[in-house]
């Protein structure tokens, strides 16, 4: 049984090291995989790709790609046809990736720490597919309580869960799914005991976590969500999805000052979307505001220039860069600003709103012609 399954199993292998890819290639192909069907990419986007268009069976990821995470990739295995018979296997190089990697149960089969003997990974993939082929009592109930909640019998999934959690020392997935149903059946208590409950086995658990930041922003607990949502990022790898959240919630609790920071770890992440892009740069326009109110004027003009440089042209964004830079006097770095303006959108409110408010309306400003004379003395005396 293994051979065939093995001898048909599509494979990804996401690792930025080839010597690493030809080690995997090398253990799979002695398991029986056919060599034509494993899939090999050296960054996250390449990986993403080939998930969604093969639906690789078996994953085996690098805790750390670049452009992404490991655990990022396990998430877009939601959308299979059939995503519990995918098996993930997580690559980690310390022991602080080793308990991120435990903390993500449910979304993690297994994982081992590089370096690693030949010896043992065929042993962990073994174990690992024959987990999924006949799973334990407590992981049977789960997937018997998951058919449920898909059938919508969310009171028969809560039950199944309830005989679930004495069949584990620690039951913390049955948990975070007891408490995911709770919250679709809208009850007012429950899902955040069992979340919490959960966490008492593993105070990390990723599920556990999501979970519990989901059921506080439904009963508007901003102070509470931006707690739970800062302990995520503080432990599991920041990510386009999470990274809006973190700054609604900093604007909605008044931790203005953490933006900087969101905008430092957004530099690091590849593949940023439209939105994403958008959310930072409005919250750093907002953390500029602020520290402007705290006479912090140096922090705030930095801020500004960054988020000008990152909004990639839009237009709402550009307009209050440009609005706060001459509200405290700055002439020629707003109109720096107006230059970014693209071309398709100055004929818009948010140009002509930004263009006034630096050259004045019909006449030019006095100020602004002041500022135009200095800018082509520099430009005479450049050539001099």
């Amino acid at each position: 049984m293994l051979a065939t399954l093995f001898s048909n199993m599509q494979v990804l292998i996401a690792d930025p090291s080839m010597a690493s890819r030809a080690s995997f290639i090398k253990i799979l192909t002695q398991l029986g995989v056919n060599e034509n069907n494993i899939s090999i990419a050296d960054d996250f986007i390449m990986a993403s790709v080939l998930i969604k268009k093969h639906e690789p069976k078996l994953i085996i990821s690098e805790y750390e790609l670049d452009g992404g995470s490991g655990l990022d990739l396990s998430e877009l295995t939601a959308l299979y046809k059939n995503p519990k018979e995918k098996i993930f296997l997580l690559v980690t190089v310390n022991s602080a990736q080793t308990l991120v990697a435990q903390a993500a149960e449910g979304d993690v089969d297994c994982f081992f720490i590089k370096p690693f003997a030949a010896n043992h990974i065929e042993r962990v993939i073994l174990e690992s597919v024959k987990a999924k082929i006949e799973p334990n009592p407590y992981l049977k109930k789960i997937d018997l309580a998951l058919e449920h909640a898909t059938a919508k019998k969310l009171d028969l999934a809560i039950q199944t869960l309830n005989e679930a959690i004495p069949l584990h020392s620690k039951p913390a997935l049955a948990l975070a799914y007891r408490g995911s149903f709770e919250f679709l059946k809208r009850l007012v208590q429950e899902p955040e005991k069992s979340y919490l409950e959960g966490l008492g086995y593993n105070e990390i658990h990723y599920r556990c976590l999501v979970g519990l930041l989901e059921f506080l922003q439904s009963q508007s607990r901003w102070d509470d969500s931006y707690s739970v949502v800062k302990r995520i990022s503080n432990i599991f790898p920041l990510n386009t999805k999470r990274l809006p959240v973190l700054l609604t919630l900093a604007i909605k609790t008044g931790n203005i000052d953490d933006i900087q920071q969101y905008y430092e770890s957004f530099l690091t992440l590849g593949n940023k979307d439209e939105i994403v892009v958008k959310y930072i740069c409005a919250g750093m326009v907002i953390c500029a505001k602020h520290f402007f109110k705290i006479k912090e004027n140096e922090r705030a003009f930095k801020l500004l220039w960054n988020a000008a440089h990152g909004a990639a042209g839009n237009p709402s964004i550009l307009r209050e860069i440009v609005l706060s830079y001459m509200d405290h006097g700055k002439i020629a770095e707003a109109d720096q600003v107006l230059e970014l303006f693209p071309i398709s959108t100055r004929k818009g409110n948010d140009y002509w709103t930004a263009q006034t408010a630096v050259q004045g309306v019909g006449e030019m400003s006095s100020a602004y012609i002041d500022y135009l004379k200095v800018k082509v003395d520099k430009k005479g005396t450049s050539k001099k």
